[in-house]
C-alpha cells in the first residue's frame, strides 16, 4: 500500500474522500476500507493530512475504456440545477453499476457547492454520506459532475488539478453557455474524453 501525503487545502479537500475521525472513532476502519478495495478491485492510498481530525484517502477505479450511460431526465435535471446555481457552479455525484464496458448511472445526487467563486467544492460530509449509501445499496460511485456557467464543457486546468486524486472516475461537465456536455476520465498520466450514451 503506497503512502501519499496530501496538503490540506480547498482543492485537495474537494478531490478526496474525507473520513472524519470524531473523538478518535473512525467512521470506517482501515480493515473495512481494505475489504472494500479488494472487493471492487480498487487501490487504496491512506494518509494523515495536516488537519489532525481527518484521514484522507485516494481510491483508484478500474482504468479500462468505458462508456458512460445516463438517462436523459437525469442529464436534464443536472442542467436545471446548473441554471438554479448560476452564476456559481453546480456539482454532484452519480452512482450505479459497472457492467462490462459500460458505467450505467442509476442515481444522480445533486450536492451543495460550498464555494461562492468560479469553482466548486462538494460538501465533504454530504459526499461521505453518499459514498456510504452507495456502498450499503451495493452500488459503485461512478463519478462526479459540475457545471461551467460561462464557458464551454472543456476540461479546465482546475479540473485537471482536482481530478488527479480520482483516477479512473468519470467527470461530467455541462455548459450553460453552449448547452453542451462532455465526460472525461483522469488517467494516471493523461485525461481522456469518455463516450456518453443518453438513455
Amino acid at each position: 500500500m503506497q503512502a501519499l501525503t496530501i496538503p490540506y487545502d480547498d482543492q485537495s479537500f474537494h478531490a478526496v474522500f474525507a473520513i472524519l475521525v470524531l473523538q478518535r472513532q473512525a467512521l470506517f476502519t482501515t480493515k473495512y476500507l481494505s475489504d472494500r478495495c479488494i472487493k471492487y478491485h480498487l487501490r487504496l492510498t491512506v494518509s494523515i493530512c495536516m488537519a489532525p481530525s481527518f484521514y484522507l484517502l485516494v481510491v483508484q477505479a478500474g482504468t479500462d475504456n468505458m462508456v458512460l450511460r445516463i438517462k436523459k431526465k437525469d442529464l436534464d435535471n443536472i442542467f436545471l440545477q446548473a441554471g438554479k446555481c448560476y452564476p456559481f457552479e453546480a456539482c454532484g455525484i452519480f452512482v450505479g453499476k459497472r457492467i462490462g464496458g459500460e458505467k450505467d448511472v442509476g442515481e444522480v445526487y445533486h450536492t451543495k457547492n460550498v464555494l461562492t467563486s468560479s469553482a466548486y467544492q462538494i460538501d465533504p460530509i454530504e459526499q461521505l454520506k453518499i459514498f456510504e449509501k452507495a456502498e450499503l445499496q451495493g452500488l459503485d460511485v461512478l463519478g462526479f459532475y459540475h457545471s461551467h456557467p460561462s464557458c464551454d464543457s472543456f476540461w479546465s486546468e482546475i479540473d485537471d488539478e482536482r481530478g488527479k486524486l480520482w483516477i479512473g472516475y468519470s467527470y461530467l461537465i455541462v455548459s450553460l453557455k453552449t448547452l453542451s456536455f462532455n465526460s472525461y476520465v483522469r488517467r494516471k498520466d493523461r485525461v481522456e474524453k469518455e463516450e456518453i450514451k443518453i438513455l
